[in-house]
């Protein structure tokens, strides 16, 4: 599109709000949670779809990366984030995973007198975590076998519950 000027810019539609009509809004006033929508560098022409979609990889790899807190585990309990758990503490363990269409998400979701807290096999540390709490709950041992299988299908399991 070329405006008033004979400068060529590029339009998208935007909404202001769901009563709203949709706005035009020129290229170099839109924005998105990461930023201005970049341009290429050759000529200022705006990124090809190959370009685009790098640069989305890109920074959803560098956000996945920072959401995680790491798990740090100990013969006597974890912590997560601020938070820490002693395995004494524990009164119950759910798991359950989720079909992501391409992976599958486990959770492992435990209750405390403190409240819930939450475990993702993507956590740093996971593996050691997981080893320590088998040791001091060794009926969570099989976990897997009921919750892994089958492949991509969603799946809920109490595995322990204080009596």
């Amino acid at each position: 599109m070329v405006n008033s000027t004979g400068i060529r810019t590029s339009w998208d539609i935007q909404s202001t709000s769901a009563t709203a009509g949709p706005v035009l809004l020129p290229r170099e006033q839109q924005f998105c949670r990461v930023g201005r929508v970049p341009l290429s560098p050759q000529l200022g022409e705006e990124p090809s779809a190959v370009d685009a979609l790098r640069q989305i990889k890109e920074w959803l790899a560098r956000r996945s990366a920072l959401q995680w807190e790491p798990i740090a585990s100990d013969d006597a309990g974890f912590n997560s984030g601020a938070r820490r758990v002693e395995w004494s503490q524990i009164n119950s363990v759910a798991v359950f995973k989720r079909d992501m269409v391409t992976v599958d998400d486990v959770w492992f979701q435990l209750e405390t007198e403190q409240g819930t807290i939450m475990i993702c096999e993507e956590q740093p540390g996971f593996d050691q975590w997981e080893s320590l709490l088998c040791t001091a709950l060794p009926a969570l041992a099989t976990w897997r076998s009921s919750v892994i299988d089958p492949p991509f299908a969603e799946s809920f399991s109490i595995l322990y519950r204080r009596t």
